[in-house]
């Protein structure tokens, strides 16, 4: 009878003549992207009834988003009243990205009169928003001043939002002189610039305003940091801002912020020795 040596689970077991396990084959976890078949973003196509609501996946990415963009373009009915809810879906947002793409401005101007009148559902959705990021870098200032007249109505809720503030910053950047987009930075600093300051995602708004926005905005924000500059300095998100204000403000106001931070040698030396002050 002779004796072998196998590996079993990590151990070296003496065995007779014994036969050997089969070999395991490589065991993969099923992945989310498994239970979507071949379904991919831009992979829609048209149904057999010419809507293009609930539309299924196809082979071919380009196709499908070509064909939309050129309904769009030509103004057909079914494809722009497909805009609002392909917005929300997770696949159907980014097919209708590329086809606002392919289509250019004028599938763009279709897509903006479909989203009127639920610009801040969309704003903290996580699809939706993208859409209308990609608005307001397409068209010009007065086609997407509706995006900021309708989130007037909930400036700080959308401000402070995991995705709602991208829409802020984006109008901020593109449309920042514009009337609609005043109104609304003015309605964000109404509440209370402070806590916008030290929001998660508020701080980025009050980044962009430092940047894009009037001088009246720029000095409340510096007037809410003043009042306690020492903490927000050393505040996690709070002190990104103290140095865009360092960096954007005029010099007196700027000066004034400096002047505090170094005003004694132990506030030098705490935040030289901070995590975020440094």
């Amino acid at each position: 009878m002779s004796t072998s040596l196998v590996v079993k689970n990590t151990f070296i077991c003496a065995l007779d003549a014994e036969a050997l396990s089969p070999v395991r084959g490589v065991c993969r976890r099923r992945s989310s992207s498994d239970s979507l078949g071949s379904t991919t973003c831009g992979s829609f196509g048209q149904s057999d009834d010419d809507s293009w609501e609930g539309t299924t996946a196809s082979g071919d990415d380009g196709a499908g988003a070509s064909a939309f963009a050129e309904e769009l373009e030509a103004g057909g009915a079914g494809a722009a009243a497909a805009c609002a809810a392909l917005a929300f879906d997770p696949l159907g947002s980014c097919w209708l990205l590329r086809a606002m793409e392919l289509g250019g401005v004028g599938a763009a101007k279709v897509v903006s009169t479909a989203m009127a009148g639920g610009v801040c559902k969309a704003a903290r959705s996580a699809h939706a928003c993208a859409v209308l990021e990609s608005l307001i870098c397409m068209l010009s200032t007065d086609e997407v001043s509706f995006i900021a007249s309708e989130m007037c109505a909930a400036a700080m809720q959308i401000a402070t939002h995991v995705h709602g503030h991208a829409v802020v910053c984006r109008l901020l950047e593109y449309s920042g002189g514009a009337a609609p987009t005043l109104a609304l930075a003015d309605a964000v600093l109404a509440e209370d610039a402070a806590v916008l300051c030290c929001h998660k995602f508020g701080h980025h708004v009050a980044m962009s305003l430092l940047s894009n926005g009037l001088t009246r905005h720029r000095r409340a924000i510096v007037t809410a940091l003043f009042g306690r500059l020492p903490r927000f300095a050393r505040h996690r998100f709070a002190s990104s801002v103290v140095v865009q204000a360092l960096s954007q403000c005029a010099d007196e106001e700027g000066g004034v912020l400096a002047a505090q931070l170094v005003a004694t040698p132990v506030e030098i030396v705490g935040l030289a020795v901070h995590n975020f002050g440094v």
